[in-house]
Parts: C-alpha cells; sequence; structure tokens
C-alpha cells in the first residue's frame, strides 16, 4: 500500500505493522462478511482510500503538533468512515431476513466473544471486581485493558449511535456512525487479541 502513497516529504510517515494489517484486515472482514451484498462487493479502492485516510490524518496531526515523523494511531482509524463511503454495499436484511437488531447484536457478540476467549485462554486475567473471567459490560467507567475499553465503547456508542439511526429512520446515521462504527471496533479488537496472543506466547517462551 506505501507504493499508492507518498510517505516522504517535509513530514514523513512511518506506519506500524499492525496500522498496514489493521487496514488490510477491514477489507478482507468486509468481503467475507455475510452482512456485505457480494453482489456489488466491496471496491477494490477500499483500502488504498482508507490507507490514505489514515496517512493523511496522521500527517495533519504531526503538522499541528510539530511531530517527526508522524505516526499513525488507533484513533486515526476513526476517520475511516468517510474515505469507506461508496466503497461497499452492505446487505443489512437480504438473504439472512435479519432485522437491523440483529445484524448489530451479531457484529456485537463476535466482538465479545473475542474478548472472552482470551480470559479463557488465561491471557486476561479475571479483575478483583469482576464476577466472572468474562468482560463485564456494566464497568465501563473502569475497564481494565485497552481491548476492553475498546468493546465498551464499541457497545455503549457505537451500538447506540445505529440503534438511533434505525429507530429516527435514518440510514446513513445508522450506517456511518453506527454499523461502519462498529465493524471497526471489530476488527482492533481482532488485531489487538493477535497481538496480545503473540506477546503471550512470547512471554512462556522465555
Amino acid at each position: 500500500m506505501e507504493a499508492a502513497v507518498e510517505l516522504d516529504g517535509e513530514y514523513p510517515v512511518i506506519v506500524p505493522p499492525f496500522m498496514d494489517e489493521i487496514v488490510e484486515q477491514m477489507s478482507i472482514v468486509a468481503r467475507r462478511s455475510k452482512y456485505v451484498d457480494h453482489e456489488s462487493g466491496v471496491s477494490a479502492r477500499f483500502t488504498i482510500a482508507n490507507y490514505r485516510t489514515m496517512i493523511a490524518n496522521a500527517r495533519q496531526r504531526a503538522i499541528r503538533l510539530g511531530e517527526k515523523p508522524a505516526v499513525p494511531r488507533i484513533s486515526d482509524l476513526a476517520h475511516l468512515y468517510s474515505s469507506s463511503l461508496g466503497k461497499l454495499e452492505l446487505d443489512l436484511m437480504g438473504s439472512h431476513q435479519m432485522s437491523e437488531r440483529q445484524v448489530l447484536d451479531a457484529v456485537m457478540a463476535e466482538a465479545i466473544r473475542e474478548v472472552a476467549t482470551l480470559y479463557k485462554e488465561g491471557i486476561l486475567k479475571k479483575p478483583a471486581g469482576y464476577s466472572y473471567a468474562f468482560p463485564d459490560l456494566l464497568t465501563f467507567h473502569d475497564s481494565p485493558t485497552p481491548i476492553e475499553n475498546r468493546l465498551f465503547v464499541m457497545h455503549l456508542k457505537h451500538r447506540m449511535r445505529a440503534f438511533q439511526g434505525v429507530f429516527h429512520a435514518n440510514p446513513d446515521y445508522a450506517l456511518w456512525y453506527g454499523w461502519n462504527e462498529m465493524q471497526m471496533d471489530l476488527v482492533e479488537i481482532r488485531a489487538m487479541a493477535e497481538e496480545m496472543r503473540r506477546l503471550h506466547a512470547n512471554a512462556k517462551k522465555k
């Protein structure tokens, strides 16, 4: 992807490998998602457009703060909904015969399952305040780990935005401020979980 984007210049950009992976995984997840209309599919420009947006936001921050080099952050991914616009088509109902709520809950459940598996594998330790070794969505004011904080934001902010858009018959709002944000949350959670598993495996070898 670097070949399609200028990373040098007055404000050079260094992209961490895991950020490359997240942007690529967004396209992979979208293409295999049962909620994407496979007749229209995902545009070939989806990944490049998102990558350029991520670089642009990192560079803009570096210019504003006087930082060199610019380094993309997880927070830059929040801007990708704009560059995703028009490059994939969802099939929220389609042959699945699912309501919008069921579709959103299915995505949410997948994210919860990813974090719950980390507890099951012993990578995440049960906090003292938890009744069970399982993500507690009621502890959002005191989230014990970054991956759970992302899960709580997904559940309490982006999921609710999607419901608000559906309730007020505003599909654009539900899609770009709810559904799309939830999809990015899920991609981030998967990437963070994979990195945690890698670090855990390396620690066990030492």
